[in-house]
């Protein structure tokens, strides 16, 4: 049986880094291993057989796809990477309050999530993925509604 796990749970290989983000321990740590992680364009491979694939977010893929080349290629010093990601307001997930409004985000581009949010761990961890070395950079996500 496949599965696709459509949370964030199995996007972080390490227990650690999963832990410092999200606050509590891996529920299944045990499946960490047998997860492939879901883009196709590094592991297409990897995942024609996997039972269980690990459905990249939004803002890992837009981060991945266009510096794996280039950092697989050394072009780039991973140190040297700073990533803006934009998205519409449904980006910032469900949460519900007054700065995620369309009216109080119509026509802006602004951080959220800031200073600590789940998701830089998940983008420093689909970071990873590119070239085959662990990597430093920055990443700010911000919500638009252009």
């Amino acid at each position: 049986m496949r599965v696709i796990d459509l949370s964030a749970d199995f996007r972080i290989k390490d227990p650690a880094v999963y832990k410092e983000f999200y606050g509590s321990d891996h529920p299944a740590p045990e499946l960490l291993a047998r997860s492939v992680y879901g883009i196709p364009e590094l592991y297409r491979e990897p995942l024609r057989t996997a039972e269980l694939v690990a459905s990249a977010g939004c803002y890992p893929t837009s981060i991945i796809l266009p510096l794996h080349p280039l950092l697989k290629a050394r072009l780039l010093d991973p140190a040297s990477i700073t990533v803006t990601s934009l998205s519409g307001v449904s980006g910032a997930g469900r949460t519900v309050s007054e700065d995620y409004l369309y009216v109080e985000c119509n026509g802006n581009a602004r951080p959220y999530g800031v200073p600590k949010t789940p998701a830089p761990g998940r983008d420093r961890a689909g970071a990873g993925h590119c070239g085959g070395r662990k990597k430093s950079s920055s990443v700010l996500r911000r919500i638009s509604s252009r």
